[in-house]
């Protein structure tokens, strides 16, 4: 086992690129790169001025995307701990960034209760141009993801809603997911097929990816439910706060 690394500061999320060669640490004011064989670091911190509020790997390791409190997000080239295109001007506090599986787009989401609704928007990774029209939620926007085809996008929020997106196109696939109270997580299972949620109601629910059905009855916690997330077969979930 590696030895602490020194991040600097208290680490509120870690991470490991895909091929498992790299992890990331976030906390603080930066965002740092390490190699998991030696702990050494891969680039300087990864700073731009304002705290960063998530942070993810592209699918094949060599670039990283950071979102930050002041509502703007960047891409980072990992070769050289510089900015790779302009940074892309979001809006409220940027709650989720991730890329596309084939690495040509990026996804963002904001939360700012002084700026209702809250909208995920695509961007060129490349040029850092907007793609395709915002998907809005009604209340603040807690996370996105797309599914691991990268055909369909996942919302959720404040608006006791999870929604399904045409990536191509940004319009709903589906009706709104409703639960009765915020929905924390909302993932894709491995095949694209089912939809995972987890919310302040107290329950975690599956639906249908193509339908926005119920496909088991609502599974019922003690308290809220703040994670849900699937198995690599897609044969179970795990939830949690």
């Amino acid at each position: 086992l590696l030895p602490g690394v020194p991040h600097g500061h208290a680490v509120i999320q870690a991470d490991f690129s895909r091929d498992g060669r790299r992890f990331l640490t976030r906390g603080g004011p930066a965002v740092r790169v390490w190699d998991v064989a030696t702990g050494a670091p891969v680039t300087p911190p990864l700073d731009r001025g304002a705290p960063p509020s998530c942070a993810a790997f592209s699918r094949e390791g060599a670039r990283l995307v950071t979102g930050h409190d002041d509502g703007m997000a960047q891409v980072w080239n990992l070769a050289t701990g510089q900015p790779a295109g302009p940074r892309l001007a979001v809006g409220g506090q940027v709650r989720s960034a991730t890329f596309s599986p084939d690495g040509r787009r990026i996804l963002t989401g904001w939360l700012d209760s002084s700026q209702l609704p809250s909208a995920a928007q695509l961007w060129d990774a490349a040029t850092g141009e907007k793609v395709v029209q915002p998907m809005w939620h009604f209340d603040g926007l807690f996370h996105a993801e797309f599914s691991p085809d990268g055909r369909r996008i996942v919302t959720c929020g404040e608006d006791n809603t999870a929604r399904v997106w045409d990536a191509a196109t940004g319009e709903p696939v589906t009706p709104p997911l409703r639960h009765r109270a915020y929905v924390y997580t909302a993932a894709f299972s491995p095949d694209g097929r089912l939809v995972a949620t987890a919310s302040e109601d107290g329950t975690a629910r599956l639906w249908e990816a193509e339908t926005g059905e119920a496909v088991t009855p609502s599974l019922e916690h003690e308290g809220r439910a703040g994670w849900v997330g699937w198995s690599p077969d897609g044969r179970e979930i795990a939830t949690g706060w």
